[in-house]
């Protein structure tokens, strides 16, 4: 079902693979879901399934498959688990696994990665009060990218919480139980994770520091005043971060002239987040504006080409999209910007679409997408919490039915002249479009108008989509099928689509500028798909 986040963490003992989903989840408010506690929520209710696992364990029998299973359908059933979930180490096997895809199909596996020798050290220096249960860890690993100090109590051998003196070792900590519970999850899990890479929604994390290696971001292209976006950095910070990211940013994001920063401050940031080694996947433009394409004279299309990485914004952003397309074959994303994860209400969409397109999902494989059920049209970035209410959408409108693919070439309209970077040289085009709230009727069409007259560039298009439009410009699905009727230079059979999340308007989905799509079945739009998949 498009629209929904089914995921499941896989990892070995110690890896915390528990933790990232207890961070994560609620930021996505999707539950997480855990065999274990189903176990001892069944066991404390003494309910008939309950019953019978106490009965497996006197016995000293593992508890059936069909009965962990039936729990997990059971729970899966609950209100709080349709929009989505995270499995926590669930299923275990392969056995289990074909089972549970009869019961619900998974959209992303995160593979979270240790050496073994880390996973012994982390696991068999863990130490606990025998009194209230507060952990410790003595290990003190700290060998090249593996650095995890210790946990211990400011006064040794005494509990912080409780004051006890009684810090010791489980017996399922020990040297020797370690390695054996290792053993059985390898031996067990590596046939789970080729199940999982041969139906290509396996993606793996390696864990540094303490922290799954998830992509670091980089903010920059910068925030004018620092004082007056105080309230939505904190709050843009407390999102990324509950989503394992480290945050890094440019050293020029607060530097600013009347208008912007200056173009080499811009570009130094801009270059040094490519460069940046530790910076390993995702580049956040910080906010809008109104100059970008003052600094497409100096990018350097060789460290873009050379540094390849995941390039996150829009409006103003466009002129960099379809440069670094145009110079670097890069594909990059019109989405969210670093300041769009400081709203207060109503982020919830788009962290859904940010961890199903960047985070959970490999390259080439589909992305499915819904549009948001509810919208909202105000300067958020200027105060993060909300002076308007959401209102529903009307979901995807067809504005001219009709079939089409091609690559994904746009962004904000306004942007797209003036430059050799647009449109790129490609044969078949989908267009995608989106404007701020002073596009109104006319501006739009003369701006449409003005595309249309490149030369050769309507001959290439295969489809066009456009964004919510701002209610100030008192656009629409209407408004557009009258503005594009007349536009003699394109077939009647052109499919478009309006009412896509993405643009000026509040939630985001990313859409790939450079990336393959293909539109289909346009009267019964009702889901996109990227990464080289279908519109339906």
């Amino acid at each position: 079902m498009a629209g929904r986040l089914r995921m499941m963490f896989l990892g070995p003992p110690g890896v915390g693979k528990g933790t990232y989903a207890t961070r994560i989840a609620p930021k996505l408010s999707i539950p997480t879901i855990s065999t274990g506690d189903l176990v001892r929520a069944e066991i404390k209710r003494d309910s008939a399934l309950g019953k019978q696992i106490k009965d497996y364990s006197s016995q000293g029998k593992l508890v059936p498959d069909e009965i962990i299973l039936t729990m997990v359908r059971q729970r899966l059933q609950e209100k709080d688990a349709q929009k989505g979930y995270i499995l926590d180490g669930f299923p275990r096997n392969v056995s289990q696994a074909i089972e549970f895809d009869k019961i619900a199909t998974l959209d992303s596996v995160v593979n979270f990665e240790l050496p073994e020798w880390v996973l012994i050290e982390k696991l068999s220096g863990r130490r606990v009060c025998d009194s209230c249960g507060t952990g410790y860890n003595v290990a003190d690993i700290n060998s090249g990218e593996y650095v995890m100090p210790p946990l211990l109590p400011k006064a040794e051998c005494t509990c912080d919480k409780c004051g006890s003196n009684k810090i010791v070792q489980r017996a399922d900590d020990t040297l020797e139980v370690v390695k054996h519970r290792l053993q059985v999850y390898t031996d067990e899990t590596e046939p789970l994770i080729q199940y999982y890479t041969d139906k290509g929604i396996l993606k793996s994390f390696h864990v540094k520091k303490g922290l799954a290696d998830l992509p670091r971001i980089n903010a920059m292209l910068g925030i004018p005043e620092e004082s007056k976006f105080q309230a939505t950095i904190e709050s843009a910070n407390a999102a990324l971060t509950a989503l394992g990211l480290t945050l890094t940013f440019g050293d020029y994001i607060f530097a600013s002239d009347s208008h912007s920063s200056s173009i080499d401050d811009r570009i130094a940031d801009l270059h040094a987040a490519f460069r940046d080694e530790t910076v390993d996947d995702i580049i956040l433009t910080v906010i809008g504006g109104c100059n970008a394409n003052q600094l497409l004279s100096a990018l350097d299309d060789d460290l873009v080409r050379s540094h390849p990485k995941v390039f996150c914004g829009y409006s103003y952003i466009t002129a960099l999209h379809n440069a670094f397309l145009a110079k670097a074959n890069l594909v990059t994303f019109s989405g969210p910007h670093y300041s769009t994860f400081g709203m207060t209400h109503g982020l919830d969409f788009t962290i859904q679409e940010f961890v199903r397109v960047l985070l959970s999902t490999p390259p080439g494989i589909e992305v499915a997408y819904a549009p948001s059920p509810t919208w909202r049209n105000d300067l958020w970035f200027l105060d993060p919490t909300p002076k308007c209410e959401f209102e529903n959408t009307a979901g995807f409108e067809i504005v001219r039915n009709g079939v089409g693919s091609g690559t994904i070439l746009g962004g904000n309209l306004n942007l797209l002249r003036g430059t050799p970077y647009f449109p790129s040289q490609f044969t078949d085009v989908v267009l995608f479009l989106e404007c701020t709230g002073a596009n109104d009727y006319a501006t739009f069409d003369q701006l449409v108008q003005a595309l249309l007259h490149m030369p050769g560039f309507a001959a290439t298009l295969r489809g066009i989509v456009v964004g919510r439009f701002e209610l100030d410009s008192k656009m629409g699905a209407t408004a557009l099928e009258t503005i594009f009727r007349i536009k003699c230079e394109l077939p009647p059979t052109l499919p478009i689509v309006y009412g896509v999340d993405f643009g000026h308007t509040t939630p985001h989905t990313l859409i790939p500028i450079g990336g393959p799509v293909r539109l289909t079945r346009a009267a019964m739009c009702r889901t996109l798909a990227w990464c080289g998949t279908t519109i339906w």
